[in-house]
């Protein structure tokens, strides 16, 4: 610079930019309703908790009615009801466990469990807890919900594995009357 060698330092402020990065990965992995994790959350939780060999129980819960609620009471309604289901299940489940919304009405509950008795035990009282809210006065229309349950075994399941288990056993449970859980048998 003006016949002398120079050094220039460029500076330049990149924190909108990282808040930006921040929040399309929060977007990206969390269910904008609920701001609970999402199936790509799930997932990439599920593969560290299967990594660990720790026995996990795959807890895949469907809100029994949320057509009926949406159709006769609007969409807002419907919104109270997925929430108000988060919120039951905040309370239920440990600060480790996950929880992810992975469609309409369709939940997962991953936790870790000593057994299988535990996960039984876990899931009948979730069923008994949630469905308790018209008894409380929370709504005047029965709400319920139904849930697949599948264990994990020596750790040979993935995500796909116990999905499909979880399925099979909640198609069970709404095939049988909804408002109940069964547990997948291998």
């Amino acid at each position: 610079w003006q016949g002398q060698k120079a050094y220039a330092h460029i500076i330049q402020d990149i924190t909108e930019k990282k808040q930006r990065e921040q929040k399309l990965t929060a977007e990206a992995y969390h269910d904008s309703l609920t701001g609970i994790g999402n199936r790509y959350f799930l997932i990439e939780q599920m593969e560290k908790l299967l990594n660990s060999k720790r026995q996990l129980t795959f807890c895949y819960c469907d809100l029994d009615h949320l057509k009926y609620v949406n159709d006769t009471y609007g969409h807002l309604e419907g919104d109270w009801y997925i929430c108000h289901f988060v919120h039951t299940m905040k309370k239920f489940i440990r600060k480790e466990d996950i929880l992810a919304r992975i469609g309409g009405d369709e939940f997962v509950a991953l936790q870790a469990v000593a057994s299988k008795q535990e996960a039984q035990a876990k899931a009948e009282a979730l069923v008994n807890i949630y469905h308790s809210a018209k008894r409380q006065g929370l709504c005047h229309y029965a709400i319920s919900t139904s849930i697949g349950v599948a264990v994990t075994i020596h750790n040979l399941d993935n995500f796909d594995s116990l999905y499909h288990n979880a399925d099979k056993a909640l198609y069970e449970a709404k095939e049988n009357g909804k408002n109940q859980y069964r547990m997948y048998e291998k």
